[in-house]
């Protein structure tokens, strides 16, 4: 240093000295050097030094000063000349001499720790033209590693965190994670640790955001600690350990509480299954937990039991709250206090606030969720004869299909009657006396009429709750639907059924009207046949005659599927789309009314069929005249085939 400062004071001298001699010799311009370029940078900041690169790209002076005043502001002739040196905040400078570009490695020490220092840097070419001034602030090192500062949320004993709001720890200085090191989040009352290890993507410059367990339940105590060394400062010094939990009773370190929370009741072992049909009417419910629960002060709306009869027209809530108990710790258990009816649904409510848990949580609200039907059954609408249909006895018998098997219910058995409403408008009702289950099926129920029915009356049938029963104990429910059979008069010999008709149905196709005058003659020589001219003659423009067959004994009609008419390479036929074999059958009142179905059917001319022409599934036979002519057999008939074919197969349509 001292010797630089000496080669100064030499140049200066030879300077002075030449202008004295010199005074008027001729003056000459010369080329200046540019300034010089200079920079600097700092690594390797420890906690009272740090290392310090400087360049310039001339041949000239290079000189660097360290400040502890941040706010210092120095010029190029001050570095090179030294004159800072010892000047107030200064704590290191040095000037280098080179003949060329070059650079300098400098390491600074005897620093403050955790101390600013300003440092600049600063070149003189061999010209003497200055450079800028280059300046750097460093920090040097704290010496230890980061503190905890604070959390948010806040550390308490509140059950104010939300569930699953990561812990954002706050920290005395920038900090790095060190992902081999383990952070533990400890759950209290569920006494289960967690432990894991964070990325760099869980820091943000001072803060480092922790993410709660996936385990953690609403009201738990936690408590979060980590490993020493799972974070560093940025000049790698390690933070300490902490240790969080009941320490000496208390609660030390990092702890926390999950914020209440209802629980849900809908989701849990439910015991009988909720929607399930029951056959015992006292059963008990067990609604149960996954974890221990207690019962609360309960008022009497807390707990109810709705019965619903099986019409769903009734109600009728019934407090259950001192009928409960808890078992095992995680079962609350309801005990029913009202007898039931048959066919009842019945559906449980919970109050919110019924239960609690270890945690401080209470049961949300559960308004009826869960429900079970007693297994009580209603009568099927399997019924033969056919409910509403023509019954040509005066006694006979009523067969009810179920689709499992029953017997009847001797314990308390249900009434079965059967009301007759005679021509006059008058009734009674009678009770059966013959009852059973059929000997072949015993899914079928057979009940006879009491007594014979007068002709022109209508039977109804009542079946009272509890006739039959099932093998589970279940028992039928009151036949609500309206069944019944009429008895009319019936026709007393073929002559009634001589005469014209008026038949009228609507079609299933399209809902249109279809009427034909019919006439219905005695075949001669038959005493129990008669031929029937004009079925569908208002669709085919002509119809061929069809026998029909007439049973004296039960006043009934049969007519066999049969041709009416031909066309090109086509056959139509008529027949009844309601019974297996095609034949129509209807009973003939007193005054020679029938009601049947009718269906036109065509075929090719090898008898191939092709499809439905048209189909009346409900047929009215009103009698217009009388007529008793024979006639003869009938000749072939020819009609226009330009007909729509319904292409459906012919028990295609129910």
């Amino acid at each position: 240093m001292k010797k630089t400062l000496l080669y100064i004071l030499i140049i200066l001298s030879v300077g002075i000295y030449t202008i004295g001699c010199t005074q008027f010799e001729e003056y000459k311009s010369v080329d200046v050097l540019k300034a010089p370029a200079t920079t600097l940078s700092v690594s390797e900041v420890a906690d009272s030094s740090f290392v310090l690169d400087i360049y310039t790209d001339k041949a000239g002076h290079l000189g660097y000063a360290i400040s502890s005043d941040t706010a210092s502001s120095v010029e190029t002739i001050s570095i090179i000349s030294l004159s800072l040196d010892g000047a107030a905040g200064i704590v290191a400078t040095e000037v280098f001499e080179y003949d060329e570009a070059t650079s300098e490695t400098i390491t600074i020490g005897g620093l403050m720790p955790n101390s600013f220092y300003k440092v600049h840097v600063a070149a003189t070419n061999t010209d003497g033209v200055e450079s800028v001034v280059k300046t750097f602030i460093v920090k040097t090192d704290d010496g230890v590693g980061p503190t905890f500062v604070s959390s948010s949320p806040a550390i308490s004993g509140d059950a104010d965190v939300a569930i699953n709001a990561p812990i954002v720890l706050t920290f005395d200085e920038p900090i790095l994670v060190n992902p081999e090191k383990l952070f533990t989040l400890s759950y209290y009352y569920a006494n289960m640790d967690t432990s894991f290890t964070l990325d760099a993507t869980a820091v943000d410059g001072r803060t480092i955001s922790v993410p709660q367990s996936q385990m953690a339940h609403p009201g738990d105590y936690f408590f979060l600690s980590w490993e020493a060394g799972a974070l560093t400062d940025l000049s790698g010094n390690t933070c300490s350990e902490r240790i969080s939990g009941v320490i000496g009773g208390a609660l030390k370190g990092n702890f926390y509480r999950l914020e209440y929370q209802n629980f849900d009741i809908g989701g849990l072992q439910v015991s009988p299954e909720p929607e399930s049909v029951l056959a015992a009417h006292d059963f008990v419910i067990d609604v149960s937990f996954p974890f221990s629960i207690s019962l609360e002060d309960l008022s009497s709306d807390m707990l109810m039991i709705n019965y619903s009869n099986w019409l769903g027209v009734e109600e009728h809530q019934v407090s259950v709250a001192n009928n409960c108990e808890i078992i095992n710790d995680t079962t609350l258990r309801i005990t029913q206090n009202h007898n039931a009816n048959h066919g009842d649904y019945i559906s449980l409510y919970i109050a919110e606030g019924v239960l609690s848990d270890n945690y401080g949580n209470l049961n949300a609200e559960s308004d009826y969720a869960f429900g079970w039907q007693l297994g009580d059954f209603t009568v099927p609408t399997a019924i033969s004869p056919e409910p509403g249909s023509i019954v040509a006895n005066q006694m006979f018998n009523v067969e009810i299909t179920f689709d499992f098997s029953i017997s009847l219910n001797e314990e308390n058995p249900g009434s079965v009657s059967m009301k007759y409403v005679n021509p006059d408008g008058n009734s009674n009702t009678h009770e059966v006396t013959v009852l059973g289950i059929s000997t072949e099926n015993d899914s079928i129920l057979i009940v006879q009429t009491p007594q014979a029915v007068e002709f022109g009356s209508t039977v109804y049938l009542n079946i009272g709750e509890g006739v039959v029963i099932d093998s589970e104990g279940n028992v039928n429910l009151e036949l609500q639907d309206v069944v019944y059979w009429e008895v009319p008069k019936l026709a007393s010999s073929i002559d009634v059924l001589l005469g014209q008709y008026i038949v009228s149905g609507i079609s299933y196709f399209d809902e249109s009207t279809v009427t034909d005058t019919v006439s219905v003659e005695l075949v001669e020589g038959k005493t129990d046949q008669v031929h029937i001219t004009g079925l569908f003659k208002s669709l085919l423009g002509e119809s061929e005659p069809v026998v029909g067959i007439y049973n004296a004994v039960t006043s009934q009609l049969s007519i066999a599927e049969q041709q009416i008419g031909t066309g090109d390479d086509r056959i139509y036929s008529v027949f009844s789309n309601a019974t297996a074999d095609g034949t129509i059958v209807t009973s003939v009142l007193e005054d020679g009314t029938m009601n049947t179905d009718l269906a036109l059917g065509v075929y090719d001319g090898s008898w191939e069929w092709l499809g439905f022409f048209e189909y009346l599934p409900e047929v009215t036979w009103t009698k217009i005249t009388e007529k008793s002519l024979n006639v003869h057999s009938s000749s072939k008939l020819f009609i226009n085939n330009n007909i729509e074919i319904k292409r459906i197969p012919k028990n295609g349509i129910k």
